[in-house]
């Protein structure tokens, strides 16, 4: 199916695309909770996931990776100075829940934060990495899970600055 036929109106709403279950995701900027929707691998959609609980999330789900076993992590776009949360589902229907903050302080950065994009190598229940980049900076944040625990935000230096959207795979 085309970009407008899966529900996709502004040029930016298909920002990340991933896998969970028996499901392919897109994140939908301009579709009601502007939380990812899950479609069957015809290209029906099927629906979109919750909010239930979430704050900060103006901007909506730009961003989401999934680990895997198909478990979702998510966070807005950002450009915020104060805290911001990344949110993990266990699969499409689930509710979500806090998994990571993060703010200026805890990433030793001097701007606010805006995600470029976010991904995972591995498995969030054991261990994995996840990278976020950052949009128009050279910065990539790394978090790595041990045994199911997420250690604290690293930051590394990209030989390149990176563009409103980008991924850097673990």
């Amino acid at each position: 199916k085309g970009y407008t036929e899966l529900g996709f109106t502004a040029a930016n709403d298909l920002s990340a695309v991933g896998f969970s279950g028996n499901y392919a995701l897109g994140a939908n900027y301009t579709a009601g909770t502007k939380a990812p929707s899950y479609y069957d691998y015809t290209g029906t959609k099927v629906g979109q996931m919750s909010t239930t609980g979430c704050t900060g999330i103006g901007y909506g789900f730009r961003k989401f990776a999934t680990d895997e076993n198909g478990v979702i992590i998510g966070s807005s776009l950002g450009i915020s100075s104060g805290e911001q949360w990344i949110y993990k589902w266990d699969d499409v229907t689930a509710n979500p829940s806090t998994y990571l903050s993060f703010s200026m302080a805890s990433l030793g950065v001097t701007y606010s934060p805006r995600a470029a994009g976010i991904n995972i190598s591995g498995s969030l229940s054991g261990n994995a990495t996840i990278t976020m980049a950052m949009a128009q900076k050279t910065d990539v944040i790394v978090w790595k899970v041990t045994n199911g625990t997420a250690g604290a935000p690293q930051k590394l230096t990209s030989p390149v600055t990176f563009g409103y959207y980008a991924s850097i795979e673990p």
